[in-house]
């Protein structure tokens, strides 16, 4: 997708490049690299406690990445589950609070006074109902992060649990997918520009 506002590509191997007045980001899709920018990829310390975001040291792993998308009037930030919460769990990490801390810096002027809408989304793996209920539950605890950094902020918390997947969580053969089911796990964060 692309118009005047921002660029999103996502290529064959699944990996997403957006590409808007934030400039470059990247994140490949075994998660292995990154082009680091402050506006973006965030990187964990082996105990998952310590986040840092832009260029990572060489002792640190990629965790994970955040974007801001801007396509036409819109824009959204997707943040992934799987550096917020751990296993099965809705309570955010000592990294996962770090992460919405520094998406709250990056979005902050840009939401005041618009509604931003709050979405869990998880992947296929349990129940239908289930991953309903623990996107909702997942949504609800970074709402409640984003609301302690960005206080009067207006949001709008809601699940669409497996129904929205943006990668296959099984391959063309019926196996398992770890690499796209991991993709699915995630909050997005939407605004009106």
């Amino acid at each position: 997708m692309a118009d005047r506002t921002g660029a999103i590509v996502v290529t064959p191997d699944g990996s997403v490049t957006c590409a808007n007045s934030q400039g470059l980001q990247f994140v490949g899709s075994d998660g292995s690299r990154a082009a680091a920018s402050t506006s973006g990829a965030f990187y964990t310390d082996r105990d998952g406690e310590r986040v840092t975001v832009g260029k990572s040291p060489t002792a640190n792993t990629l965790a994970g990445r955040y974007t801001v998308c801007n396509v036409g009037s819109t824009a959204s930030m997707d943040l992934f589950s799987d550096v917020l919460f751990e296993f099965d769990s809705d309570r955010l990490t000592p990294a996962g609070r770090a992460v919405v801390a520094s998406a709250a810096r990056t979005i902050r002027q840009d939401v005041e006074g618009k509604t931003v809408k709050v979405v869990g989304h998880t992947d296929s793996k349990g129940t239908m109902a289930y991953n309903q209920q623990l996107g909702q539950r997942r949504a609800t605890a970074v709402a409640n992060e984003l609301r302690r950094q960005v206080p009067g902020a207006t949001l709008e918390v809601s699940s669409a649990g497996e129904t929205e997947p943006v990668a296959a969580n099984v391959t063309p053969d019926g196996k398992d997918n770890p690499d796209g089911r991991a993709k699915n796990r995630r909050v997005t964060l939407t605004w009106e520009k």
